[in-house]
């Protein structure tokens, strides 16, 4: 048909209405779904008037909740902010884009070595002085550079430190987790990722500027990507790095990176829809079930989803996952060097550490280039004092077919494949767990997502799912991320990762005694799906011969798989409460009420006092 027939452009300019109305209905529609989900299906008491139960009391003020407030309102721009194990980058997009074509998200391009990229290395480099120098691929560029010079030793350089915060157990009392740089040295971590996020954030501004766009940090909203198996300590340490890189609390959410890869491509089945008018492009239907595999550089991170009549997600199984992510097959390839070159390996590679870090970039390239090709032979360029320490015979004896020639190491392919084998079998283990009969659709996101053996592995193992990989996998959780930071109604509800609970003691017990099983009092169950921004009310009766100043509540967690108890091994304190308590003389009654409610990522929690005095 031709271009330039009218009864054409009509239809493509009702299109073009129907989407930029769609969109602005979005708000309202997303917020409907939420609303309906509060329903009366969870734990302790939900409705103020049951909270009163027309007692005469005096009381301790809560503080307003402003997160609706800000959640709610509209910024001029939202930037979402990725601090991935090998890469990180940020986007962008401004309301007024959003409300016209929500998929156009601007991400930065930055320049390394011999290529541009959307992301940038998650490298960061202080200098003799401890102060921070550079991030980024500039940062590794430069490390390496100085890693020739004398006084190399005196700068620090940490890489590949996401992970700490998965192996590591933060809670409240480990708050100053520290990091170890490439030579042993510490630094905390707190300030590690505070420096990331600052220059990312930095960067932002400075490309809105060369735009012309001068704009200040509170007409912005952040957007922080973490992982979904990550736990609310973990999140929440996050959220203080990000105070301290300058980004205020009132202007942050949080968005879980398999979450927003979820919002981002249901976003891209409406769009093709609107375009072409087809209703199952990529088979993301409204009210189908759907997994989203986000294949990072450390961990993977599974989710379960369901699109509900308006669009928002509706998460329906727990996050599952692991660290199988792509520097598996990094730690899987260096062990083999590490027995290759013997047991001094470590100080060889202290040793020639700019050696090691051209290497290790090498690797990178053909980690994601495996499986795309049809050659016998993966070669890796190494560094002359490489190919002398390495013991052949040693090399022999894990392939006799691996070679070393003209300073390349040359690894048969299905050799090089086997490095893929437990990150591998770690994802489609985790899926076998995730994926169900009604599940329609695979989506598989992130860095790792781009190896065509991840997606033939997967297409294989699930051969009648529809198994996606969108374009810019590694970009699908930043945009989705910006997407969510317009609308976070879009996300209508998550399933509670672990048990939270009270243990009440002597001083106080529950009003509520179906909640209390073998001394903890459940708040929110495990697996069990919590609706956004719904409010939980539980109260607990002051012993009348408790006659202390302050009473302590202590809210507590556990991943264990039955109904914890006080004596159960995981407890994890969550958040602790040390309220005044007015004298037994003076109150007849004292009570504590205690409101639970998801706050985005994260459960929040308010505790106050009150008190009824003996002549009323």
């Amino acid at each position: 048909m031709d271009d330039d027939n009218p009864i054409r452009q009509d239809l493509t300019g009702v299109k073009q209405l129907k989407r930029v109305s769609s969109n602005r209905q979005k708000f309202e529609k997303a917020s409907k779904v939420k609303n309906t989900l509060k329903t009366n299906k969870g734990f302790g008491i939900h409705g103020e008037d049951e909270v009163h139960q027309n007692l005469s009391l005096n009381e301790t003020t809560i503080e307003e909740d402003e997160f609706e407030k800000q959640k709610d309102r509209t910024y001029l721009y939202v930037a979402a902010i990725d601090i991935g194990t090998t890469f990180s980058g940020y986007a962008y997009s401004s309301h007024k884009d959003f409300m016209k074509d929500p998929l156009k998200v601007f991400s930065h391009l930055w320049s390394a070595a011999n290529y541009i990229s959307q992301k940038t290395s998650t490298f960061i480099l202080y200098d003799p002085e401890d102060k921070f120098y550079s991030f980024g691929s500039d940062a590794e560029t430069r490390y390496i550079e100085l890693l020739d010079q004398e006084d190399a030793e005196k700068w620090k350089a940490f890489y590949n430190f996401k992970m700490k915060l998965y192996e590591k157990n933060v809670t409240l009392e480990n708050a100053e987790l520290l990091l170890e740089d490439d030579q042993g040295r510490k630094k905390p971590a707190l300030t590690v990722f505070a420096d990331c996020i600052r220059s990312l954030k930095d960067s932002l501004f400075n490309n809105l500027e060369e735009q012309g766009i001068n704009i200040s940090t509170d007409k912005v909203r952040f957007i922080l990507t973490v992982p979904a198996i990550w736990n609310d300590k973990s999140r929440g340490f996050m959220i203080n790095a990000a105070k301290e890189a300058g980004i205020q609390k009132e202007h942050l959410l949080l968005s879980l990176e398999p979450e927003a890869a979820a919002v981002l491509c249901k976003e891209h089945h409406v769009d093709e829809y609107y375009k072409f008018g087809s209703e199952d492009l990529i088979n993301f239907d409204f009210c189908s079930e759907f997994v989203v595999a986000d294949l990072g550089g450390g961990t993977i991170d599974i989710t379960t989803n369901k699109i509900l009549p308006f669009g928002s997600l509706k998460e329906i199984k727990s996050a599952r996952g692991g660290d199988y992510g792509g520097t598996m097959v990094d730690r899987e390839f260096f062990d083999f060097l590490k027995d290759c070159i013997g047991s001094d390996y470590d100080d060889f590679i202290r040793e020639h550490l700019s050696e090691f870090h051209d290497l290790r970039h090498d690797l990178e390239i053909k980690k994601r280039q495996t499986g795309e090709a049809t050659h016998f032979f993966v070669s890796l360029t190494i560094a002359p004092a490489f190919e002398q320490k390495i013991d052949r015979s040693k090399m022999k004896e894990h392939n006799d077919r691996i070679k070393i020639s003209h300073g390349k190491l040359q690894i048969p392919v299905e050799f090089f494949q086997s490095f893929f084998s437990k990150p591998i079998q770690g994802i489609l283990t985790c899926l076998e767990e995730a994926v169900a009969d009604e599940i329609k659709s695979i989506l598989l996101v992130g860095g790792f997502a781009n190896s065509k053996l991840i997606y033939q592995a997967v297409k294989e193992k699930f051969p009648s799912k529809h198994v996606y990989c969108p374009p810019d996998a590694d970009l699908s959780v930043l945009k989705g991320a910006v997407i969510y930071g317009h609308n976070p109604d879009l996300v209508a509800s998550r399933i509670s990762r672990d048990w939270l609970g009270v243990i009440p003691d002597e001083n106080f017990s529950p009003v509520n005694l179906k909640n209390s099983k073998n001394d903890f009092y459940l708040l929110t169950q495990k697996g069990h799906p919590i609706t956004m921004d719904e409010k939980f009310y539980h109260r607990f009766i002051v012993d009348k011969k408790c006659d202390k100043d302050t009473i302590s509540l202590n809210i507590v967690s556990s991943a264990a798989d039955c109904l914890p108890t006080s004596t159960t091994e995981d407890l994890k304190r969550v958040k602790s409460f040390d309220l005044p308590l007015p004298s037994p003389k003076v109150a007849a009654l004292r009570i504590i009420d205690l409101i639970v409610k998801l706050k985005g990522t994260q459960f929040d929690f308010k505790a106050r006092v009150k008190s009824r005095s003996p002549w009323l």
